[in-house]
């Protein structure tokens, strides 16, 4: 079987980034528009917020499917605690980014498997 290359390797988990940091970027446009303190008020969470994307964006490219898998799942529970936390504004958006990262990490899981 040949290698898998590039970011479309593992497409859920570049979508859950990808919904993840579009969350990030709509958080942080809200935050400045109503005149927020930018580095206060919006690092921390931007922080928070960046860091499920980031675990996705890193198992998308790592060749070790255990560790790739247990990143999704880290990413999927960070997601969902995010969505959680702010259901009402973003919320859904970083729900989503849950279940993606979740769908990708059973595709790992399933590849395992095999």
């Amino acid at each position: 079987m040949a290698p898998e290359s590039g970011l479309g390797r593992r497409p859920w988990a570049v979508g859950a980034a990808v919904v993840g940091l579009a969350m990030l970027t709509v958080y942080v446009t809200l935050i400045l528009a109503t005149g927020g303190d930018p580095f206060f008020e919006v690092l921390p969470w931007a922080l928070l917020m960046a860091a499920p994307a980031i675990g996705s964006f890193a198992s998308a490219q790592i060749q070790d499917r255990r560790m790739a898998k247990n990143l999704m799942i880290g990413s999927a529970v960070g997601f969902l605690l995010l969505g959680l936390e702010s259901i009402l504004t973003i919320g859904p958006g970083f729900v989503l980014a849950a279940f993606a990262a979740t769908v990708a990490a059973i595709r790992l899981s399933r590849a395992d498997r095999t």
